[in-house]
């Protein structure tokens, strides 16, 4: 799965690159910002890459460092 904006780059990268159009079988559009989803044929292995997957894993992270850097005390 690509994003509406990716999808013609997409197809465009597969043409030009046979080795990997053999183990990509199919251009799906979804809902998302950006990056990508990828999941095997039978669909029980999904990969998740895409920049709201991402930024969930960081933000648990993220948020303790950017508020201490607002709020810290000079």
């Amino acid at each position: 799965y690509v994003p509406p904006k990716s999808v013609n780059a997409t197809r465009k990268l597969l043409e030009s690159n046979k080795q990997l159009a053999t183990r990509i079988t199919e251009v799906k559009e979804a809902n998302f910002t950006g990056g990508i989803i990828a999941e095997n044929i039978d669909g029980t292995l999904r990969i998740d890459n895409s920049y709201e997957s991402r930024l969930e894993m960081l933000l648990p992270i993220l948020l303790p460092e950017i508020s201490n850097e607002f709020f810290k005390t000079p």
